[in-house]
């Protein structure tokens, strides 16, 4: 599909965007020469017979009377159009050697201008992903900070209930030395408690190393 959107334009309204299929005749032209068209041959011409009536309709809103193709090697950048001559007079092979010379000026011009556009449509990018890259490593850093705050809280807490009922056993063996049945029952809660806190002493360090 061949877009054509006015860059710039004197005298009358800004022309309509142009879009023409990738096989009109139209599109060909421009892509294939170097030599200007004229609205008259795009008219008369059976080359020009299987373009669709809504690319005539454009181009007939456009009210250009030439179209000269700009090339930068094969590639077609750009398409400079022509009203009427203010005198009325009809183009000439003069106009189209000067033509042909203001084009071949004209198109590097245009190639530079569309490269920097597309740097700065990069540019742009890598702007904007940067920009999300910081909100996400702010975001995740603020994440860290709130996972560290939650471990610092939560391990106290976890190791507290032990405390008093470290203190009731320690109690009691000053009390089991002459029972042996007391000292099996000290046993049994050590080993209870032992069955705890070895799996609650692994989280807390695996809770550790994350924050590391």
């Amino acid at each position: 599909t061949l877009i054509l959107r006015p860059l710039s334009y004197l005298n009358g309204a800004d022309p309509e965007t142009a879009v023409f299929a990738a096989d009109s005749p139209f599109t060909h032209y421009l892509r294939s020469q170097t030599t200007p068209l004229s609205q008259y041959d795009v008219d008369a011409l059976e080359l020009f017979d299987s373009m669709g009536l809504g690319e005539r309709h454009v181009l007939d809103q456009w009210q250009r009377v030439l179209y000269v193709p700009l090339h930068t090697g094969k590639a077609l950048i750009g398409v400079l159009g022509l009203s009427s001559k203010r005198t009325g007079e009809s183009y000439e092979n003069a106009d189209f050697e000067k033509l042909l010379t203001i084009s071949a000026q004209i198109s590097p011009l245009l190639q530079q201008v569309n490269n920097m556009a597309a740097l700065r449509r990069i540019n742009d990018y890598v702007f904007q992903q940067n920009q999300t890259l910081v909100r996400e490593r702010q975001h995740l850093q603020e994440t860290i900070h709130l996972y560290n705050q939650y471990v610092n809280l939560i391990t106290p807490e976890l190791k507290r209930p032990f405390a008093p009922i470290d203190d009731q056993i320690a109690a009691m063996q000053t009390r089991a030395s002459d029972n042996p049945d007391l000292q099996a029952q000290i046993t049994d809660l050590n080993r209870l408690l032992a069955e705890v806190k070895i799996p609650l002493a692994a989280l807390v360090n695996l809770a550790s190393r994350v924050q590391v």
